[in-house]
């Protein structure tokens, strides 16, 4: 949260584009108004990478936030400068503004997009105590390349906007506790003018008594694909429609809770199909247990099955673990976390999986 609010949705830094390095460090906190985040790394190959935030509250309500992302590689390299503006009014406006500038040199053997590119976004909504309406609008240069983003590929060359409105309200009633849903449109064009896509879509959920959930989403609408060029686009439409439903049991248990989810529609031309399940189970306050399980039905089949375990031995000394197993990959990680002092933490971890030799990391978190 000191690098990327949830707004961000991470398309600014995400940090798993950062490689299993051999020496980092990172820095974050609050000075007053002022809130930071410094995060760097050194890589085999040689490779560099660096992330740093700041957000300063001009008040209560209005905040100003600054970015800078960077990697040096082989192949390239790469910076990424944002400045935001967020807040809102006590009588329920509230508005964004973003500006993002990219810089890419010393391109080789790679098809990253040399030179400068910019992205600018900004939204105005209205919001009261159980309903709010949101306008949104965007545009991506072709050449806009954050290489430590998380960024759709069907973006770079485009520029778009959305409305939505939605409801949310909790209430003591005999059948339901919580409601909520929304519906809106989203249109997107290519730089050159030609339409990119057109969805309209809604979502809807209920959180019943005794705490069970469904929900249900729609979106539907024709999308031109992007080609393997960045910022080319298919000449031809898919008609794509997308369904979702879902159920969550004992949605406010401290115990033990679970959920399933199924999708189903046609995208990129084929039928697709998801199917979720997931559970967790704390037998004892200190031991916590989850396990998912996923697969997906799209020009082929994909399966995941995630678990993981921790066991808090003492307020000092906590053991975890996951294993996440795929048709090509099977993971494991082991971790102790041991709290010496007060404002003193030490981490070791263990990685191993079927594709690579196993890694073990030690980390120190120093808090003042």
């Amino acid at each position: 949260s000191y690098f990327s609010s949830e707004d961000d949705d991470n398309q600014y830094f995400y940090s798993v584009r950062m490689p299993d390095f051999n020496v980092g460090g990172k820095g974050f906190g609050r000075l007053g108004r002022t809130q930071f985040g410094l995060l760097t790394t050194w890589a085999p190959d040689d490779r560099y990478d660096v992330a740093g935030r700041t957000l300063f509250e001009l008040d209560s309500t209005n905040s100003i936030i600054g970015t800078i992302v960077g990697t040096s590689r082989d192949e390239f390299n790469n910076g990424l400068a944002v400045a935001q503006f967020t807040g809102r009014q006590s009588f329920g406006l509230n508005y964004s503004l973003d500006a993002a500038f990219t810089h890419t040199q010393d391109v080789i053997g790679t098809e990253a997009p040399s030179g400068d590119g910019a992205h600018y976004a900004g939204s105005v909504g209205w919001k009261t105590d159980y309903t709010y309406v949101t306008v949104a609008g965007d545009r991506y240069d072709r050449e806009y390349f954050p290489a430590n983003a998380l960024l759709d590929s069907d973006l770079p060359g485009t520029h778009g906007g959305s409305v939505h409105t939605g409801y949310y309200r909790e209430m003591a009633h005999p059948l339901w506790q919580v409601i909520q849903g929304y519906v809106g449109a989203k249109y997107r064009a290519t730089t050159g003018g030609r339409k990119q896509s057109h969805k309209v879509f809604a979502s809807a959920s209920v959180e019943w008594n005794p705490d069970i959930r469904t929900g249900l989403f729609y979106e539907e609408g024709p999308y031109r694909p992007v080609t393997d060029e960045r910022g080319v686009f298919e000449d031809d439409f898919n008609q794509d429609r997308y369904y979702s439903a879902s159920l969550d049991l004992n949605t406010r248990s401290t115990r033990f809770a679970g959920g399933l989810q199924y999708d189903w529609g046609d995208l990129g031309g084929d039928d697709y199909e998801y199917y979720a399940a997931y559970a967790w189970w704390r037998p004892f306050t200190s031991v916590y247990l989850k396990v998912s399980a996923e697969r997906t039905n799209s020009f082929g089949t994909t399966d995941q099955v995630v678990s993981t375990a921790s066991w808090n031995i003492t307020p000092e000394n906590v053991l975890a673990a996951r294993y996440i197993y795929t048709e090509d990959v099977q993971y494991y990680r082991a971790a102790y976390a041991y709290k010496p002092r007060k404002g003193l933490d030490i981490y070791v971890v263990y990685d191993d999986d079927s594709v690579k030799d196993a890694e073990y990391s030690l980390k120190l978190v120093k808090t003042f």
